[in-house]
């Protein structure tokens, strides 16, 4: 690879990791205000509210400030068209099928930290007490998320990465999207359905599959929180009920893998002679906006952790 091409990778890279930072960053100080400051004095509603207007000063303002700044085209990079059925639905149910596994998997793991003396300390539920409360909780982890986040990530992020390859945009995208979530139980999962949804948006060159995905895979996390925040259904009734949908949905994603198998190279993805994927990759991460980021998820990752197995006199002093 010639110094030309390696340039351009590390200036393409280092924006959107400059981006990513100042976007994650924002989220974390506002966030970390709120909690600080006012979060003693709000209702959920509120709460709910202000993590709605979290997420799109933190995701689309700074993501779209980075596109005037850097002059990108986002009709180039963010394509939004509608998809045929007989592609999208198969698409769609293979990421479903991908995605809640990955999370029913998640749980286990989740659920059984302590065998490895680890504590998750964070908590990423919201009890919704009334139907007010219940909507604003599908428009701040349901809606809002899978609007703004499939634009940064899907669009910006994967649609300027694209240009080195698609196999190196669909991992270097997954990645990224993974660890701006900033906590260890959401970002082996995070990983999983970032790929899902990259893959999506490379074979149909749309994020409108991709923000349905999105959508659903969050919506089923907060609708079971409702329904057991409300009393409205028994817990081990709705464990068996998920397993039972698990399975439909897994099969229906073999069924679904099965017949895009039968278009020719559907499940390859376009590489570039002049981009080799590990020389691409190694001179994106070390590219200054992307050391940034990366250090930023380190330590948020790290602070969401309390680590049992550590004496608490190693602490004492702080």
């Amino acid at each position: 690879m010639n110094k030309e091409a390696i340039y351009a990778i590390k200036k393409t890279s280092s924006g959107l990791g400059f981006m990513l930072f100042i976007s994650s960053a924002s989220m974390y100080i506002l966030t970390l205000i709120i909690s600080v400051f006012l979060y003693n004095r709000l209702d959920t509603s509120s709460i709910l509210l202000l993590n709605i207007v979290i997420s799109i000063i933190s995701l689309f303002l700074v993501s779209f400030f980075y596109c005037w700044f850097s002059k990108t085209d986002l009709g180039e990079v963010i394509k939004v068209k509608w998809v045929k059925l007989e592609l999208a639905l198969p698409l769609i149910f293979i990421a479903i099928a991908i995605s809640f596994t990955a999370d029913y998997l998640t749980d286990i793991i989740q659920n059984n930290f302590s065998i490895f003396g680890i504590k998750n300390s964070v908590d990423l539920s919201t009890e919704s007490s009334t139907p007010f409360e219940s909507f604003l909780n599908i428009v701040s982890v349901c809606v809002i998320p899978a609007l703004v986040e499939e634009f940064l990530f899907r669009g910006i992020v994967l649609g300027k990465l694209r240009f080195f390859g698609e196999s190196f945009a669909l991992f270097m995208s997954s990645m990224l999207f993974a660890l701006m979530h900033g906590n260890i139980i959401q970002i082996p999962f995070a990983f999983i359905v970032g790929l899902s949804l990259a893959f999506i948006n490379i074979k149909t060159n749309s994020i409108l599959p991709c923000i349905i995905v999105h959508f659903l895979i969050n919506f089923r996390s907060v609708f079971v929180s409702i329904l057991l925040d409300n009393n409205l259904v028994a817990e081990n009734i709705l464990n068996n009920v998920y397993l039972i949908i698990l399975f439909v949905l897994f099969v229906m994603g073999i069924l679904s893998a099965a017949i895009l198998s039968k278009r020719k190279n559907f499940f390859k993805t376009e590489e570039k002679a002049e981009y080799p994927f590990r020389t691409t990759f190694r001179a994106s991460i070390f590219s200054v906006g992307m050391i940034f980021f990366l250090i930023h998820c380190l330590t948020t990752t790290l602070q969401s952790l309390s680590i049992s197995f550590l004496p608490d006199s190693l602490f004492s002093g702080f």
